[in-house]
């Protein structure tokens, strides 16, 4: 099982847990033996050409395998040992440019290889394989797999497919989730959430039957904030449409303040009660009056009302003094 982590480096990259690596399990293995890369992009290539001219769903099986070729590839030459340890992992062909190199994880350190990282803790302990050089490293190759798989699904008239494209779909499913999961490991927030809503689409895609229950409490956490976003977007949206009338309303509770303001001049000398019951009502209507043209002049974006509101407010802060909100 592979599971990826995202670099500001690195437009895509491919991550292996190594806490359940199998390398390449019987029902996750390659389907051929490829020389190289590049012998690899021509066949997926090839595929990807025959499959968009014959629209044959065997035709897209073929593609949707060679995408998980190619995603796989970069791990084909790794062969483990005994226990969990980086010690018993052999790479064939290839030796480290750099060995015990840091990471971004405290007391997780890494071997650098032309076209992986192999990490592992103090102890030896195998913690995730980042491959940082993918044999496809211009497009999203789960995302790929399951568009042919989706297009094999939609032309399979026969059916004869169908179970095939459910455990290619599932298993797709289960890797976006461990790229997630790794992501997380390796603090890429945007990264896990993407793979995790991948994982939720793919997994609720027919005909497969395997829907992700972490992946959907995440979709769903993500689209509960993005209705919070949209029910704060509208609402801005409608102060914004009433502003005018906000500015009338902070208005009329600045008139009704100097109103209170006549009465106060209006007492018998010596009324100090009531006087100062009524400056208490002044200061609290003058303080609304205050609140209600501050807000509408941070929502309109129309300079004669933003203007109009400043000017309401001057004398207000003047009564008010510097300390006014």
């Amino acid at each position: 099982m592979t599971r990826s982590a995202s670099s500001s480096r690195l437009s895509s990259i491919l991550v292996l847990a190594v806490t359940a690596l199998l390398l390449v399990p019987r029902a996750y293995a390659q389907s051929h033996s490829y020389q190289d890369a590049d012998q690899l992009r021509k066949a997926v290539a090839g595929a990807s050409r025959k499959a968009a001219k014959t629209g044959k769903s065997s035709d897209w099986m073929r593609l949707a395998q060679a995408y998980e070729d190619a995603y796989r590839f970069p791990l084909s030459n790794l062969i483990r040992g005994e226990g969990n340890s980086v010690r018993t992992l052999a790479v064939r062909g290839q030796r480290p440019r750099e060995i015990m190199a840091p990471t971004g994880l405290d007391g997780v350190y890494k071997n650098v290889y032309s076209d992986k990282d192999i990490c592992f803790d103090a102890d030896g302990n195998l913690v995730a394989i980042v491959v940082t050089k993918p044999v496809l490293d211009t497009v999203d190759v789960l995302e790929r797999a399951f568009e042919a798989y989706a297009n094999a699904f939609a032309s399979d008239r026969k059916g004869s497919c169908r179970g095939a494209v459910a455990e290619g779909l599932s298993r797709l499913s289960g890797e976006c989730r461990m790229l997630a999961e790794m992501a997380t490991l390796f603090g890429q927030e945007e990264e896990a959430e993407k793979r995790y809503l991948q994982a939720a689409r793919i997994s609720t895609t027919p005909p497969c039957e395997t829907p992700d229950p972490a992946a959907l409490r995440v979709a769903e956490a993500v689209a509960e904030r993005e209705r919070a976003a949209l029910r704060e977007q509208e609402r801005l949206a409608a102060v914004k449409a009433a502003a005018w009338d906000e500015l009338a309303r902070g208005e009329a509770k600045y008139r009704e303040g100097l109103s209170l303001l006549d009465q106060a001049q209006a007492l018998p000398a010596g009324d100090d009660k009531a006087f100062n019951a009524l400056q208490k009502q002044l200061t609290q209507c003058f303080r609304d009056a205050l609140g209600i043209l501050e807000d509408c002049e941070k929502a309109t974006d129309d300079p004669a009302l933003k203007q109009k509101a400043q000017q309401a407010m001057r004398p207000l802060r003047l009564y008010l003094g510097p300390g006014a909100n």
